[in-house]
């Protein structure tokens, strides 16, 4: 595996999760993880989970970019690779793809393989962009898996990539479910939450997902009296103009930001609902998340969502940009406590159908054997 990583965000879980896997699998894995300046932009999270992988078996390595854009490292990078020899390079993201995908040919690679993790479809100056880099980056690329039909689509028609050499391969989540009262209890204690509806949304916060939204929605249930907390957890750099907008709007009191917290799986499972506003999803794991414990999820109709979420079944489905829709469907399960225990079990049952780690790893093994 190939990966430009310095901080922990969706594809980097999913990297982080399946590695320990292939090696229960007896695969023989490596990671190679391209930063910057010395590992110093590394996050502690980031590094934390690196030391854990290798605890678990993979063999971790380190090359050292000067930027994002440090073409005189590949003869670098693919000299670690011959070190390796390994049967399948598959590459990670926009920078591991390029410099992975060049040196590991260079480097003689017999099969090169890349996991698109991607929605650019929200913007045609992201599509142009994508169709520009991967116009390179294909060339040294033998095949790609896509985490979900929506990016398989997508790299099928914007990247004139042979739809005989795309395989779709969902992503699964580890089962960390936990026990919903005790996590409610103790995220009430911690913030001083009383008995109010428990709202929350999970993810870096940035203009792409969407949270200027859920704050918007959060406005309208506060002008219909309704006693709720909405929790913001994440980072990123829109959070200081999505806390001035929430200090506009006058959410002082209902809207509270979490930060990075390395408990969201008990934050997930404490919440009455979680609205995830994204304007673009190549997948949608925090999703997953919510599955696995049972929360009923509101998200948008963005991106592959609609691949995980059958409207009014296993979670629902609004609008992106519609703080309105958003509110409209929180009112109607903060009044029906059924319907509520039903989504999220559906949501439960749906994880445990399609979208365990264990199933997942197992596509992605049989993947693997059938290009060996």
């Amino acid at each position: 595996m190939i990966l430009l990583g310095e901080r922990l965000a969706g594809a980097e879980q999913h990297v982080f999760m399946i590695l320990p896997e292939l090696v229960k699998f007896g695969y023989n894995v490596s990671l190679l993880n391209l930063s910057r300046k010395n590992k110093k932009n590394i996050s502690d999270e980031f590094k934390r989970k690196l030391n854990e992988c290798e605890e678990k078996g993979v063999n971790i390595l380190h090359y050292s970019l000067r930027n994002r854009f440090d073409f005189f490292s590949i003869n670098g990078i693919a000299k670690l690779i011959y070190d390796i020899k390994p049967d399948i390079v598959h590459t990670h993201m926009i920078y591991g793809d390029l410099f992975g995908s060049i040196a590991a040919k260079k480097a003689g690679v017999r099969t090169v393989v890349s996991t698109r993790h991607y929605d650019y479809s929200f913007s045609t100056t992201e599509i142009i962009k994508a169709k520009a880099y991967y116009t390179i980056v294909n060339r040294f690329q033998d095949r790609i898996i896509c985490v979900s039909n929506k990016i398989a689509e997508l790299s099928e028609e914007h990247e004139n990539f042979p739809k005989a050499k795309i395989t779709t391969i969902p992503l699964g989540y580890s089962d960390a479910k936990v026990n919903k009262a005790e996590a409610r209890i103790k995220i009430n204690s911690e913030l001083g939450i009383k008995d109010e509806l428990l709202i929350g949304s999970v993810s870096r916060l940035i203009k792409i997902k969407g949270i200027n939204y859920a704050l918007q929605a959060a406005k309208k249930l506060k002008e219909m009296k309704i006693a709720f907390k909405w929790l913001v957890a994440g980072e990123g750099r829109e959070k200081e103009n999505l806390i001035l907008l929430r200090n506009e709007l006058g959410l002082e009191n209902e809207v509270i930001f979490l930060g990075q917290r390395n408990d969201i799986h008990k934050i997930i499972a404490a919440l009455d609902v979680m609205v995830h506003p994204t304007l673009a999803d190549s997948f949608g794991l925090v999703v997953l998340e919510a599955f696995i414990q049972s929360t009923p999820v509101i998200a948008t109709t963005a991106g592959a969502l609609p691949e995980l979420i059958s409207n009014n079944q296993n979670g629902i489905l609004v609008d992106p940009k519609d703080p309105g829709q958003i509110k409209q469907e929180i009112v109607r399960l903060a009044f029906n406590s059924i319907e509520r225990k039903l989504i999220g079990e559906n949501g439960r049952l749906r994880f445990e159908s399609f979208y365990t780690l264990e199933k997942m790893v197992l596509r992605l093994s049989n993947y693997y054997d059938h290009l060996s």
